[in-house]
Order: C-alpha cells, then sequence, then structure tokens
C-alpha cells in the first residue's frame, strides 16, 4: 500500500513535456516525484547501469518503503563490468554482498545513493527488481528507452534517447518526452497505452522479433556481454575495415 502524500498526476503535473538533457532537471521534476508516488515501474532501455539508480535514490527509496511494488526491467545484455559480476551471482552470493550494509532493512536513501551495487544485489534477491534480457532476432540491438510509471488513477510515460546510466541521465546529450494520460489528449492516451503494451507483450514473451530471457538464464547460456568487451569488438572491427 503506497502512503505518498501526492498522487503521480499530483506529483508531475507542472512537468515540462519535453527535457533536453543535461540541462534540464529531469531527475527533480519527473523521475524521482514520479518514483515516489508510483504503484508500479516498468523499464525498457538499451543500456543500464546501476549508477543511475544512485541518481533516483530519493525516489527509489521511497517507493520500496511505501509500497510492495516490483521494478521490472528490460535491456539489451551489455552491461558494466561491475554489473556483470554482480548479475553472474546465485542467492548465496549475493545475500553476502547485502550483508555488508543491510540484513532484511529495506535500503533508504543514503544506502542506494552510496552502496548503489549492494542495494542493487538486495533488489535481486529480494526479488524487487526482475531483469530480462532482451536480443534482436534480426541481429540488431534492442534500444528503446522508456520509463513507465503507474498509480491507481493514471499513468505517464518518460521516454527518448537518455538510457538509464549515469552519463545518460546526467552527462549526455539526449531528449526525453514525458507523456502523461491526463495531458495531452487522445496523442498522450495513445501513447501510453501503446508504449505498456509493448512492454507486456515483450515481457510475456509475445514480441516475435525478440528473443527474451530471464536473468538468470541469460547468465547460464552466456548472453550476457560486459561494456568493454562491446567497445573491443567494435574498435576491431574498424581496425579490420581500416577505418582507424
Amino acid at each position: 500500500m503506497n502512503n505518498s502524500e501526492l498522487s503521480l498526476k499530483e506529483a508531475i503535473n507542472q512537468a515540462s513535456p519535453l527535457y533536453m538533457l543535461p540541462k534540464d532537471p529531469v531527475l527533480d521534476d519527473v523521475l524521482i516525484p514520479a518514483l515516489k508516488n508510483s504503484l508500479s515501474l516498468n523499464m525498457m532501455f538499451g543500456y543500464f547501469s546501476s549508477g543511475s539508480f544512485s541518481e533516483i535514490a530519493p525516489g527509489l527509496a521511497t517507493f520500496l518503503k511505501n509500497s510492495d511494488g516490483i521494478l521490472q526491467l528490460v535491456i539489451c545484455p551489455v552491461v558494466t563490468e561491475d554489473d556483470y559480476h554482480l548479475f553472474s551471482q546465485n542467492q548465496n552470493e549475493l545475500a553476502k554482498k547485502i550483508q555488508r550494509i543491510l540484513i532484511d532493512d529495506i535500503p533508504n536513501e543514503d544506502l542506494i545513493a552510496n552502496h548503489t551495487l549492494e542495494c542493487l544485489a538486495w533488489l535481486i534477491y529480494q526479488k524487487r527488481l526482475i531483469i530480462k534480457i532482451a536480443l534482436m532476432k534480426n541481429g540488431g540491438i534492442y534500444h528503446t528507452k522508456c520509463w513507465l510509471f503507474e498509480d491507481k488513477q493514471n499513468s505517464a510515460a518518460l521516454h527518448g534517447s537518455s538510457n538509464a546510466t549515469l552519463s545518460g541521465l546526467t552527462k549526455n546529450k539526449e531528449q526525453l518526452t514525458l507523456s502523461r494520460d491526463w495531458i495531452g489528449g487522445e496523442d498522450a492516451i495513445t501513447i501510453n497505452l501503446r508504449l505498456r503494451r509493448e512492454f507486456e507483450d515483450i515481457w510475456s514473451l509475445k514480441d516475435q522479433a525478440l528473443n527474451v530471457f530471464d536473468l538468470s538464464e541469460a547468465v547460464g547460456k552466456n548472453i550476457l556481454m560486459k561494456f568493454n568487451q562491446l567497445i573491443s569488438n567494435l574498435v576491431m572491427k574498424l581496425k579490420q575495415k581500416n577505418y582507424i
């Protein structure tokens, strides 16, 4: 049960429909207040890094405390080295990592901001975060970028060019559009419904363009790739073509 004082609508009603990063305050205007006042959060990203959770720590801590909602995340298989090692750990190894900072307590804002990997381990261990890995069947890259917030009355989608990475939220030149089902008429409603249907199709394995794996299955099949491996492969291909 969510005990927040605001509804999702009240929390982000005054937010801009468009954010140009890094100059516009999308974290303070949208991501943190929306998460504080949501009952669910579904996410689709090309690239994800645990560092992004440190940036939304105030919202994430409130979400975890005030609701029993589960974070659902679909990403491509390329992750940072730290996240790669964390995702590869079994339940016993996750439990040991968690015990460095907490046992049964829900992580607070300070822990999420300063001990993000341990908190990510807690989320996975407690099944408050479920991750699925998406591979394009045609050899392309799964590259959607979207946050889907919802409470009992309303829904909102933040979508555009920004991945859920530290650079994507705080450093890169990015564009994000906020679509709310109570502002913008039929277009906003259609966008929200279409993005939610897209997520549901992927999550339920109905998207025929994708192979989708649970995180443990992706680990077992060696599908995950470290980001530095991707860069090395790209450099090798460029050298083979005499571009560098």
